[in-house]
Parts: C-alpha cells; structure tokens; sequence
C-alpha cells in the first residue's frame, strides 16, 4: 500500500512516496532477493539450453570468468565479515542494528549485490553464456530500482543519524 507521508528534514525525495508495511513484511521483501538472485542465474543457465548464445572469445571468457567468480566471492565474504564486527545481522529477515561502515563498505553502500552481479557476470564469461548477462541486467534493474530503494527508505526511517551521513559520503554502487 502505498501512502504519502510529511518527510524528515533531509529525507530523499525517493522517500516521500513511503511503503506503508510493518517491519517483517519489509524484511522478508529485503530476503527475497536471494531467490531473485537464484532465478536469475537459473534462467540465464535454461535459455543456453533452449538457444545456446556465446559473447566472448573462448581463449577469453574462462579466465575472466574464474576471476570474476573468485573476486565476487572474496567480495562477499569480506562484506559478511564487516557485518558480524558489527555485531549487525546479515540476513534480510532480521532488522539492522547499524550502519557498518568498514571494510567493503567504505567504498560502497551495497558490496553484497555488487558480489552478486560480479559472480553472475563471471559465470556468464566462464560459460560464455549471452543469456546470462540479458538475466543480469534484468536482475539489476529490479533490485536497482526497486529493492535498494525500499532499503534505503528503511535505513533512513530505522536509523536517520547514521545513515544519513554515510549515504552522503558513499556512492551507491562503485
């Protein structure tokens, strides 16, 4: 349901259109990310099958898959670890504690979605599968313009005197 609401002293502008839910249902919206994460590899992976589509050169495409893969996962885990320092949950369905601001989150706001889409790309050169990346940049768009944004509007509802400040001072992606 999607409601107006009288928005705080510096509050985006993406936040004045609020998505009126409790906190769970929030929340288990955050965690279906991961099965839009999966779906999306299943379907680049199908689509090969039905119209098998290569991109790159062969001699090419298994090296920058492999780092690629490897990078993304090193990623991962290093965005995993910032959060446990933190003493802040990693899983969706459970609500923020803090703003983590170390490791990869430093340089980015959202270094587990960029794992995600490094790891997917990888696979997509390692396979030297074209559908692979159409699925990614679909994947993309969707949590881009729908699932950052709600999180965004949470953490800035949840947490405004941290997060604010970071949101300022670190890009969204890269």
């Amino acid at each position: 349901m999607l409601c107006w609401h009288r928005p705080r002293v510096g509050r985006s502008l993406q936040c004045r259109l609020f998505i009126a839910q409790d906190r769970r249902r929030l929340e288990v919206c955050r965690d279906r990310t991961s099965e839009t994460r999966c779906l999306s590899i299943l379907l680049g992976v199908s689509l090969r099958f039905v119209m098998p589509r290569r991109f790159a050169p062969a001699s090419l495409a298994a090296p920058v898959g492999v780092v690629l893969v490897l990078a993304s996962i090193a990623l991962f885990i290093a965005a995993v670890r910032s959060f446990r320092a933190a003493g802040t949950p990693v899983p969706g369905d459970q609500p923020t504690t803090t703003i983590v601001r170390r490791g990869p989150y430093r340089f980015s706001r959202n270094p587990i979605y960029l794992s995600f889409y490094g790891f997917q790309l990888g696979i997509a050169f390692w396979t030297n599968n074209l559908w692979q990346l159409v699925a990614l940049v679909a994947t993309v768009l969707l949590i881009a313009l729908v699932v950052v944004p709600r999180e965004e509007c949470y953490l800035e509802s949840r947490l405004p005197a941290t997060y604010l400040p970071y949101k300022a001072s670190t890009r969204r992606w890269l």
